[in-house]
């Protein structure tokens, strides 16, 4: 974030950054004091990119952060401290994840209604073992409404996520020990791909091969199970005159270099995905969901108030059509569910350019919820009305607090 990127085609200006910035080292100081001279985390990889969609990121997130700090009750403010703490120093893909998703979805809530507590069945103050709690409420006219925030993951398509990554960082040690290649790769393999196929992929042959035409396509075969590869020239685009609008919609990956392709010694892009049939992918979504709202039912036990479960989509393979799919097929019709007011799914921000669409939360009412979800929560969810409590405001990230602060 020590770079000055051209924010050219995208949402950000260099004021944005600036500001982002300073809220970044008001965070640190107040909440990970030292974190910048000892930093640590996944985090740290964004701050040491120095590329402009790191820099795009940081600054979504340092905003998402001011505006949530901006719209919680005072009791919160603590259980703020703590998840921004861990934010900043979380290792773990999945725990920065859902730490970083709970802030997202926070902050698209607080456009509409505020203000927000977090952990709000956890007494101020609490000692030792806590009681379970949603990951925070809000207050309507008609009452507290619970919200619980999850990322829903698959466990098959995780496994195959990291045995293809493993393919992709052989391909790229072998392609960018030469200088002057520069390929964009594109890999479709099965989900339950044998380990034959993924050593077969390894081959010098195949490394070969991509590295000496500009354009190919490879079917690799064991048995019935086929692997397409295919590749192409990565662009590399001279940072001073870059504009990401201007980059062709078929480019998987590409180069920003002051200087162009002349400073740079290659490049490799990979994208993947897996070749299944589609009612596989419901099987194995629905086998994860189901798991999921069994452990969130054990968190929600003997509570009465209304009940929102936010889900993001750990895999972006997952259909989020599909998934909501599943709630009006499969899980409403089922009693046993009724505990569940409404579902929402979270669809976070992939793009930074002003065409791109921004942050969204998409709901559905359970018709067969208990208890039901009101005509106000029904309203806030699709977004024809706002609830705004007045509140004491929490100060400002980007400057030092004041006194009692």
């Amino acid at each position: 974030m020590s770079s000055a990127p051209s924010f050219s085609g995208t949402i950000y200006t260099d004021d944005d950054l600036r500001e982002a910035r300073l809220v970044w080292t008001e965070l640190e100081r107040r909440y990970a004091p030292g974190w910048f001279a000892n930093p640590r985390g996944l985090l740290v990889g964004l701050f040491e990119a120095n590329s402009l969609h790191a820099a795009c990121v940081l600054i979504e997130i340092a905003m998402t952060l001011t505006v949530v700090h901006r719209n919680l009750t005072a009791k919160s403010v603590p259980v703020f401290k703590t998840k921004v703490a861990s934010l900043l120093t979380a290792k773990d893909e999945k725990t920065f994840d859902e730490l970083l998703t709970e802030m997202l979805v926070a902050a698209t809530l607080v456009q509409s209604v505020s203000p927000i507590a977090f952990e709000p069945y956890v007494p101020a103050n609490a000692r030792g073992r806590q009681p379970a709690s949603s990951d925070y409420a809000i207050w309507l006219p008609e009452g507290a409404v619970a919200i619980e925030v999850s990322v829903l993951y698959v466990g098959q398509l995780e496994k195959w996520e990291r045995r293809v990554r493993r393919i992709r960082d052989i391909l790229r040690n072998k392609i960018l020990a030469t200088t002057g290649i520069y390929r964009d790769v594109e890999l479709e393999l099965p989900l339950d791909f044998v380990p034959k196929l993924g050593a077969k992929l390894a081959e010098r042959g195949v490394t070969n091969e991509i590295m000496r035409n500009e354009h190919g396509e490879l079917l690799l075969a064991v048995g019935q199970q086929v692997a397409r590869l295919r590749w192409r020239p990565m662009p590399v685009y001279e940072r001073a005159t870059f504009n990401p609008s201007c980059v062709p919609a078929e480019t998987n990956a590409m180069a920003v270099a002051g200087g162009g392709a002349a400073a740079t010694k290659n490049g490799f892009g990979f994208t993947y995905r897996p070749i299944d049939d589609p009612q596989q992918f419901e099987k194995l979504m629905f086998a994860s969901l189901r798991n999921t709202l069994e452990r969130k039912r054990d968190q929600f036990r003997g509570k009465n108030e209304r009940y929102v479960l936010v889900l993001k989509l750990g895999h972006h393979r997952m259909p989020a059509e599909g998934l909501h799919d599943l709630f009006r097929a499969r899980i409403w019709p089922n009693k046993a569910y009724g505990w569940i007011t409404c579902f929402a799914n979270f669809q976070p921000r992939r793009q930074y350019t002003p065409d791109s669409p921004g942050p969204s939360l998409t709901a559905q009412v359970n018709p067969n919820g208990a208890p039901q979800a009101g005509p106000k929560l029904s309203a806030l969810l699709n977004g024809e009305e706002g609830f705004h409590a007045p509140r004491k405001a929490q100060g400002n990230l980007s400057a030092s607090p004041r006194p009692g602060e």
